[in-house]
């Protein structure tokens, strides 16, 4: 094991400690033997924890932009439950995947909420083509008999 000393601390911006082995020291020439900046991220946390960082950062990152548009409009319309944002979605995304999802979650929240008039709001915003929508006409029928469209 090579004993190594400082020699010489330089001031500045970008303070840097010299350091030399003993035996060079007697030597006119060459005192500088290594020279360490000072110390960075890599240095304080190690490369391990570096890189445990920067997989986390870019998973954070491909987590929010991973979803496709129509994928983040349906989890708002499910999160605040909103027939208007619902509306939109699907004059937004007309042929989205998730468009069967959507329908199935608004006549699920009609059926638990058991009144007519979250029937008669959600077959204002399902559209009209959709297979669901006849479910949700028969299911309202059931439930209100002759006040159904």
């Amino acid at each position: 094991m090579v004993d190594i000393v400082p020699t010489m601390i330089e001031a500045g911006p970008h303070p840097r400690v010299v350091l030399s082995r003993p035996e060079d020291l007697s030597e006119a020439e060459g005192v500088l033997t290594l020279v360490k900046d000072r110390a960075g991220p890599t240095d304080r946390i190690g490369w391990i924890g570096f890189s445990l960082l920067a997989v986390l950062g870019l998973c954070l990152v491909f987590a929010a932009c991973g979803k496709s548009p129509d994928r983040r409009a349906y989890d708002d319309v499910v999160a605040t439950m909103s027939l208007h944002k619902a509306e939109q979605f699907f004059e937004r995304f007309p042929q989205s995947p998730c468009r069967d999802r959507l329908v199935d979650d608004i006549i699920g929240w009609c059926r638990r909420e058991g009144t007519a008039e979250c029937y008669e709001m959600a077959l204002g915003v399902i559209p009209k083509d959709h297979p669901g929508y006849e479910a949700a006409v028969s299911d309202y029928s059931r439930r209100f008999g002759e006040r159904a469209r």
